[in-house]
């Protein structure tokens, strides 16, 4: 009788254990979604997101909004906050969306859906492509903890097995004391996060226009042996990924539809990386950009050598003061020219249907 007394009373322990868990999942899981800015489980997208929101209530819809996208190269690379007198007037605007480690056309396309959903539809778009990675989509799928339900939907259309990806996605969603942790502690209690493991350095220091500004990146270090030995083992076994071929296709296709103007942008790369590309993989390169110029009519911008060798970190990741020149290089050469035509022609379209009687 003892016995089976001792044993119910176990159960009916764990019983309860597993009921408290599962609440304080389902609060938590609650607090992650109303974290501001939001949305709380991507917190780097998420102030980049309310940056641009505070722009355009400060400045108004200019008549030309354009986004960048691409992984850290573009975040810590383009800095829109050097355009000065571009971005203090209301007829052009660049706003960096780039999104730290996240390196393939799906996180792109994930962020500028993302945005569309969101009702903010930019006039032009920048899509960085990231050569070396350009055969690697499947291993670097953005981290499922920073997505959302309806981000999925565009992933699931580039893995090859997308029950498993949204189980896994479940699954972490299930258990935000796990797979939040980071996040929320560092909202509640940093002290507690040792400075390795601390997630907000991303974002810590957003410039108004979406430019990541890391603090070590303000000093010049050239070339890093282990980022260029990285790189050219990847460029050594280099093909073009049908998944990523696919991404960039869609993505491009879906601006085309939507009335947005689009380019392709290769970032600028430390002379010593570039000599890494070998001839049949810079053929290859060339052939894949040169597809998706003829299909969709995206103009592609090969901005690998516009920097010099002093204005890298790491040898693919510009310095602040790099980063400045480079924007406003790539201002001068690319985007105003592929940007003010438009505008001048939508303006004057815009006056003729203002003078219609």
């Amino acid at each position: 009788m003892k016995r089976n007394e001792s044993i119910q009373g176990s159960r009916a322990s764990l019983l309860w254990t597993l009921i408290f868990f599962a609440l304080i999942q389902v609060s938590l899981v609650g607090w992650v979604q109303a974290l501001r800015p939001s949305p709380g489980y991507d917190p780097e997208y998420a102030q980049k997101l309310a940056k641009l929101r505070s722009r355009l209530r400060e400045t108004g819809r200019p008549s030309s909004l354009t986004f960048a996208f691409g992984s850290s190269r573009v975040a810590t690379g383009l800095q829109p906050e050097s355009l000065v007198a571009s971005q203090t007037q209301a007829s052009a605007r660049l706003f960096n969306f780039g999104i730290c480690r996240w390196v393939n056309p799906t996180a792109q396309a994930i962020v500028l859906n993302r945005l569309l959903r969101a009702g903010l539809q930019p006039d032009f778009v920048v899509f960085e492509v990231f050569p070396a990675y350009l055969g690697f989509e499947r291993v670097q799928n953005p981290d499922p903890i920073r997505l959302g339900w309806d981000d999925l939907s565009v992933l699931d259309r580039y893995v090859e097995h997308p029950v498993m990806e949204r189980l896994n996605w479940l699954g972490l969603r299930a258990v935000p004391a796990f797979s939040g942790r980071f996040v929320l502690l560092e909202r509640w209690a940093p002290q507690w996060i040792r400075g390795d493991a601390t997630v907000g350095f991303n974002w810590a220091n957003l410039g108004d226009w979406g430019w990541t500004s890391l603090p070590h990146y303000a000093r010049q270090y050239g070339l890093s042996h282990d980022v260029a030995q990285g790189y050219r083992q990847l460029l050594e076994t280099w093909s073009a990924d049908r998944a990523s071929r696919q991404a960039y296709g869609e993505v491009l296709e879906l601006c085309h539809r939507k009335g947005i103007g689009a380019a392709l942008i290769l970032m600028p790369e430390h002379s010593q990386i570039r000599g890494y590309y070998p001839p049949h993989v810079e053929a290859k390169l060339q052939t894949v950009l040169d597809g998706l110029r003829n299909q969709f009519g995206a103009v592609v911008i090969d901005a690998r050598t516009w920097a010099d060798d002093q204005s890298f970190v790491d040898g693919i990741h510009l310095t602040h003061e790099g980063a400045k020149k480079f924007t406003r290089l790539l201002n001068a050469k690319a985007l105003e020219p592929l940007i003010m035509p438009t505008l001048a022609v939508r303006n004057a379209a815009a006056g003729r249907t203002a003078s219609a009687p």
